[in-house]
């Protein structure tokens, strides 16, 4: 096998362990009750490690004590958020209502979200402004018993980029 191979194939190798290790799970926590309930606020993530926003490498949760709507999260006007994997519910017991506000700005997912993917939850996205691009599937209430909600003002616009079309509702 000639040098450039074997350079080219170790670098494809360690570029790839790179990328896994720089991906984390964030969980929402709203800093335990006391945050601002941004999106894009670090503080508002638990996460091991040092803090930060959710990128498009990331594992997003939001499934815990402090995502009703009073400490759920919000994606407003000048957010970009981002992230690999969006799950509402996951861990929860017992059931939560877990709610999505977004009220401006983009959220975009490079692999698929869910709206309800736990066991006797309620989950919402209530979605009044803003675009949402995902990389695969939209999920909504997924798993048994599982509601999941998405309210909308107006339209309901999900690009999927891996169609390689929109979809209005």
């Amino acid at each position: 096998m000639s040098k450039k191979l074997c350079f080219l194939i170790s670098f494809v190798l360690v570029l790839g362990l790179v990328t896994n290790a720089l991906a984390a799970t964030l969980t929402w926590d709203n800093d335990l009750g006391l945050g601002d309930q941004l999106w894009n606020n670090a503080a508002n993530w638990d996460k091991t490690g040092p803090a930060s926003a959710p990128t498009a490498a990331d594992t997003v949760i939001i499934d815990d004590l402090y995502t009703d709507e009073a400490n759920g999260p919000i994606i407003q006007v000048g957010i970009d958020a981002g992230c690999g994997t969006l799950t509402m519910g996951e861990l929860a017991w017992p059931a939560v209502e877990a709610v999505l506000t977004m009220t401006g700005g983009t959220l975009t997912s490079d692999s698929s979200i869910t709206i309800g993917d736990d066991m006797d939850g309620n989950y919402r996205f209530d979605l009044s402004d803003g675009i949402v691009t995902v990389g695969g599937n939209f999920f909504v209430g997924y798993d048994f018993n599982t509601v999941g909600t998405v309210n909308t003002l107006n339209h309901f616009l999900v690009d999927r980029t891996d169609r390689g079309g929109t979809r209005t509702a």
